[in-house]
């Protein structure tokens, strides 16, 4: 750590913006006085602490300054992205073939669930990583290779992703997709209606439930499009909203949630699936550890402080990206990796699960030393 200050390597990333990064765990910290699990927030404070801490030096460090170093870092970031999307198809396309053959030859845990009807669920968290992976491998290909390579292998590796059961990345890369071509097309003004939105969704985050049709409300046309997934997370929104408005300041303590209610508490809810004209039955907790969506998790454990909190440090990262990029098309890219996360983090996950913040990072560093080092000379632009 002293030769990085001492090389000065620590000035890709300004120090006000990790303090804004660090003021959401802090705080976080103090909540413990009213928490309704006082050693849980202080625990998790200190990980969120130590995990923002690793991830500030891993950006840096990243930041290759001798041109060999980034040639080879290239070459093996896309040969680990081939092999590791080659598996991905194979296991998609076999019902999980591979994982199913090594437990069985292994004699490896065989409560674990593997797949359902739909496919295999096991490779849904590295779905999620993959399709934030997915943004540097596509940049450094793009700068590296013809269009006639670049394309049919990035289009190899999305096709890795939409073979998998979770829709939640498939969304995100969507989502991602359309960021990164108004913030490239519109460059002007396409960045500050991002920042603005971004904003604005961290803070109305609560109302995101009364603005969705309600899947019980026999007038609603749209209502019908729900799957038993939607309507069950329709449930946990609703169910975290009453308990924003239970302490809506201050929030009830960080990573309180899991306390609300236990395996104990959960209950069987019939709904009507109007798609197929079918009944389904939900049996689950009404928060089932979280809420499934980060922004309403910072609202439920943190209030509407935690809230402004982590909104300034969304923006923050937003307009760190005009700083560190060379043109409006890598801060596109940058753009559409973050609204990737964002989304994600929107439908699936606990914001504070270790290994979501750890692919969040990773994906920030990779990033991080992609725009600030193509190996490719000549090349500094899309």
């Amino acid at each position: 750590f002293q030769e990085l200050i001492e090389r000065r390597t620590l000035q890709f990333i300004s120090w006000r913006f990790y303090l804004a990064a660090m003021a959401i765990p802090l705080y976080g910290a103090i909540s413990s006085i009213w928490s309704i699990t006082p050693a849980v927030s202080i625990k998790m404070s200190a990980i969120i602490c130590g995990t923002i801490f690793v991830g500030m030096l891993l950006a840096n460090i990243s930041i290759l300054k001798d041109f060999k170093d980034k040639i080879l870092f290239e070459k093996w970031f896309v040969a680990g992205g081939l092999i590791g999307f080659t598996l991905l198809c194979v296991e998609n396309l076999t019902n999980a073939g591979l994982s199913r053959f090594a437990y069985e030859l292994f004699g490896l845990n065989r409560d674990i669930r593997l797949t359902n009807q739909f496919g295999p669920l096991i490779f849904n968290p590295g779905m999620s990583a993959a399709s934030l992976y997915l943004w540097p491998l596509g940049l450094i290909l793009f700068r590296q290779y013809s269009k006639v390579i670049f394309i049919p292998v990035v289009g190899f590796c999305f096709l890795g992703i939409f073979l998998g059961v979770s829709t939640a990345p498939i969304l995100a890369l969507i989502v991602g997709l359309s960021t990164m071509i108004i913030t490239g097309l519109a460059n002007r003004f396409g960045p500050k209606l991002l920042v603005f939105a971004t904003a604005m969704y961290t803070l109305l985050a609560p109302a995101i439930p009364s603005l969705l049709p309600d899947p019980t409300d026999p007038q609603s046309s749209l209502s019908r499009y729900y799957a038993l997934s939607d309507i069950h997370r329709y449930m946990i929104w609703n169910t975290t909203y009453n308990h924003i408005k239970d302490k809506p300041i201050f929030g009830h303590g960080l990573d309180s949630t899991r306390a609300l209610y236990s395996h104990e508490d959960r209950i069987t809810t019939e709904v009507n699936m109007k798609a197929t004209g079918e009944s389904a039955k939900i049996f689950a907790e009404p928060i089932p550890l979280h809420p499934h969506n980060a922004i309403l998790q910072v609202w439920l454990e943190l209030g509407v402080v935690g809230a402004g909190l982590l909104a300034f440090f969304l923006v923050k990262i937003l307009n760190l990206v005009q700083k560190v990029t060379r043109n409006h098309w890598e801060a596109a890219v940058c753009y559409g990796v973050f609204t990737s996360g964002l989304t994600i983090s929107s439908l699936s996950y606990g914001i504070w699960q270790s290994w979501w913040l750890g692919s969040l990072f990773l994906a920030g560093a990779f990033m991080a030393v992609t725009i600030q080092g193509s190996a490719n000379k000549n090349v500094t632009a899309l």
